[in-house]
C-alpha cells in the first residue's frame, strides 16, 4: 500500500517540479527580454510554439480525460456513496484512487500545456514590442 503511496506522490512531485522549472525559465526570459536582440526572441518564440505544439494531443488527450472523471463523477456521485455505506470494499476504493490520481496528473499536465501557451504569448507579444520599438526609432 505504502509502495502505491510514494509512487503517486513521486509522480505528482515530479509533474509540478517540471511546471516550477519551466515558469522559472519563462520568467527569466521575460527578465533578459529587454536585452535580447529580436532574432533571439523570434528564435525564442519559435521553440516555444514546436513545444507547445508538440504537447497539444498530449494535453488534449489529458482534458478530455478530465471532462470524462467529471462527467462520470457527476453520474457516480450518490450510487457510490450508497455503495460505500453499505459495501466498503477496498478494491473500488483503490479503482477510484488510480481515478483520481489520474485525474491529479491530467490536471497537472494541462496546467503545464497552459505555461507552454502563455510563453508563446509571452513570447510573441515581447517580439512584437521589440518589432515596434525598433519601428520607432
Amino acid at each position: 500500500m505504502s509502495k502505491n503511496m510514494d509512487k503517486s506522490c513521486n509522480r505528482l512531485k515530479e509533474e509540478v517540479n517540471h511546471i516550477e522549472q519551466h515558469l522559472s525559465q519563462v520568467g527569466h526570459k521575460i527578465k533578459s527580454a529587454a536585452q535580447s536582440e529580436l532574432n533571439t526572441l523570434d528564435t525564442d518564440l519559435n521553440k516555444a510554439k514546436e513545444n507547445c505544439e508538440s504537447r497539444r494531443e498530449e494535453a488534449s488527450d489529458a482534458l478530455k480525460r478530465i471532462n470524462n472523471f467529471i462527467e462520470e463523477t457527476k453520474n457516480n456521485v450518490i450510487t457510490q456513496l450508497e455503495d460505500w455505506k453499505t459495501d466498503y470494499q477496498i478494491d473500488r476504493i483503490e479503482k477510484d484512487a488510480d481515478k483520481k490520481e489520474q485525474q491529479a496528473a491530467d490536471a497537472v499536465l494541462v496546467a503545464a500545456f497552459a505555461c507552454l501557451e502563455a510563453e508563446v504569448a509571452i513570447l510573441d507579444a515581447l517580439k512584437t514590442r521589440k518589432m515596434a520599438i525598433e519601428v520607432a526609432g
